[in-house]
């Protein structure tokens, strides 16, 4: 690494950190001020969820019993255990006799922070410098990453350990077993305590990410045949035996989750009722991974302070999802289904569905989850960009800006919404009609003066 690199990430890994301890001052200051008077807003937290794990870690401190006691006495406040030891620690043997949540948020800041330079030897290695710089950027301010990694979130943790796992795995599909190897089995190991699902992700982005940078040659060895032979028959018998169960679980799961969405949004109520039922579920999940949209932070209002973060939040997304939807066009268009890009698309889009499955299009649970994976979703949008800069696509230029066209529709429709304002389409899916016309009138007219 030359002399001008390690400069480089060291003044973007400070400035990564310093905006997530500056966001955590934020919240601890503005929340109780400008905040709806709930119990975790009065005491500085973005999250309900943090500020029961946090005070559960706090009592746990200050008491007799041993640490160990988070993986099992409190399972209302850690699911998983990891992030309350973790915390209950901190505050035992760094803390003093008054509780101080922003010395955890400091620390959970930095071990965020880690997740740019991280990324940075990762893409490095895979697309050149110029991708590692523009994802390291990307990685430092997103906003997502940047609230996670202020806000005693265990995603604060699950993101650079995902780019830890990436890295490994390009060490490994580059010669360097040992270390590869080594890196991706300490972050799957890091992460069980954390989350046991967080550990099955880091596990299946290192493994896909692994074998499409080795061109899937491994899986021409007759003894990873062999043994993926073995576990799939495992993985038979557990569904055939568990199967009843599971799907049990799954559609109890995506009911309850629907059922909270359904009592949050009142034309999601309206929505349904038009809906044939077997159409809820998609129509949930793919909610869920639009969310946070834009036209709806902008004009939702409510409390200066999570008007704000709603705007923020929403903006990222937005412009993560647009690039994401770049990434997808050039990987058709360049047919790299089987190669990094795809993988990481198919990857990328499955798991924010499942995530929009777990959370039931929630706005706060659901872009969490999905945020586990921020690392490959930069990285790749990041790709996807540089593609079509270095290879330009007149149609899949014309085609994203045809899709910016059609969203716009959204506006005047959540204006009637949030507004006393008038507008003659009440329907959510004549919007959406007029959004796709849109996009279609746009791409036919652009191609039309230029055919390409």
């Amino acid at each position: 690494m030359s002399a001008s690199s390690r400069s480089f990430l060291l003044r973007l890994t400070l400035l990564a950190f310093v905006l997530r301890v500056a966001a955590a001052l934020l919240w601890a200051w503005a929340l109780p001020r400008w905040g709806y008077g709930t119990p975790p807003e009065l005491a500085g937290y973005v999250m309900a969820d943090a500020y029961t794990r946090d005070t559960a870690a706090w009592r746990l401190a200050q008491s007799s019993r041993p640490l160990t006691d988070a993986f099992g006495y409190a399972r209302a406040a850690d699911q998983y255990g990891g992030l309350l030891f973790l915390s209950a620690a901190v505050y035992r043997y760094l803390g003093g006799p008054v509780h101080q949540p922003l010395l955890l948020a400091a620390l959970l800041a930095a071990l965020s922070s880690l997740s740019v330079p991280l990324a940075w030897a990762f893409v490095r290695r895979v697309w050149g410098g110029r991708a590692a710089r523009w994802t390291a950027w990307g990685l430092a301010v997103y906003p997502e990453a940047v609230l996670l990694g202020s806000a005693h979130m265990r995603e604060a943790l699950a993101v650079p350990l995902v780019a830890l796992g990436l890295y490994g795995a390009v060490l490994a599909a580059q010669g360097r077993r040992r270390g590869g190897i080594a890196g991706m089995g300490a972050a799957v190991l890091l992460a069980a305590p954390l989350s046991p699902p967080v550990a099955a992700t880091v596990l299946t982005v290192c493994g896909l990410t692994y074998l499409a940078l080795e061109g899937w040659a491994p899986l021409r060895r007759r003894r990873v045949q062999a043994a993926l032979a073995v576990l799939m028959l495992l993985g038979a018998a557990v569904v055939w035996r568990q199967g009843g169960g599971l799907a049990v679980w799954v559609q109890r799961a995506a009911q309850y989750q629907g059922y909270l969405s359904r009592q949050a949004s009142g034309w999601v109520q309206r929505t349904f009722r038009v809906l044939p039922a077997w159409t809820h579920l998609p129509f949930l999940m793919l909610y869920g991974v639009l969310r946070p949209l834009l036209p709806a932070a902008l004009l939702a209002g409510g409390a200066p302070v999570w008007w704000g973060i709603a705007i923020w939040r929403a903006l990222g997304w937005s412009v993560l999802l647009a690039a994401l939807g770049l990434a997808a066009l050039r990987v058709a268009q360049e047919r790299q289904w089987l190669r990094l890009p795809g993988v990481w698309l198919a990857l990328v889009l499955l798991q924010a569905l499942a995530a929009s499955l777990r959370g039931g299009g929630d706005l706060w649970d659901n872009p969490r989850y999905r945020a586990v994976l921020s690392v490959p979703q930069v990285a790749l949008a990041v790709w996807g960009l540089l593609a079509q800069r270095e290879r330009p696509s007149k149609w899949a230029a014309r085609l994203l800006r045809g899709a910016a066209l059609g969203v716009l529709w959204l506006l005047p429709w959540y204006v009637r919404r949030y507004t006393p304002l008038d507008w003659a389409v009440v329907s959510l899916f004549k919007t959406l009609a007029l959004g796709a016309a849109t996009l279609v009138l746009y791409a036919v007219a652009d191609w039309a003066q230029d055919p390409a």
